[in-house]
């Protein structure tokens, strides 16, 4: 993968991980607060699932690169 598209991907996809945090925290019928072990559902997008996708997102395109 040219390292341009790679780095495309990669801005595509952490801005919608972000853009689902906004979608959360607006939403109707209030999704962000609904609760998973005792903590909101947004908290744990923003605190746990979004980095860790980030994280994983990064990590694949870094090791595609060096293919």
């Amino acid at each position: 993968m040219p390292i341009a598209g790679g780095r495309r991907t990669g801005i595509v996809i952490l801005v919608v991980l972000f853009a689902i945090a906004l979608a959360l925290s607006q939403a109707p019928f209030d999704l962000g607060t609904l609760r998973l072990a005792g903590v909101g559902l947004l908290w744990w997008y923003t605190l746990v699932i979004a980095p860790a996708a980030a994280v994983l997102v990064v990590a694949v395109l870094l090791l595609r690169r060096s293919d």
